[in-house]
């Protein structure tokens, strides 16, 4: 089975790949803000997901890494392993 995560990147990554423009109804956005979840709310990183334990200066290294990653396989249509 695939990772859940994987399948909404690859998701995101075909919207990008294929979008051309964009158009943002702002009479939707303060309704769809008060609909989220207080970020303060959050349980904080899932372990199963986040390299944690590491130091901060390492949790941010690899988010920048990952974020790169992500840019990359957009950008060349492609994921890499």
């Amino acid at each position: 089975m695939t990772d859940v995560f994987d399948a909404i990147r690859a998701a995101c990554a075909a919207v990008a790949c294929d979008a051309r423009h964009m158009h943002l109804r702002e009479e939707r956005l303060a309704p769809l803000a008060a609909a989220l979840p207080d970020p303060r709310d959050a349980p904080g990183p899932d372990p199963a997901h986040h390299w944690l334990g590491h130091g901060e200066d390492t949790a941010v290294h690899q988010h920048t890494v990952l974020e790169a990653r992500i840019d990359v396989e957009r950008q060349l249509g492609v994921r890499l392993q």
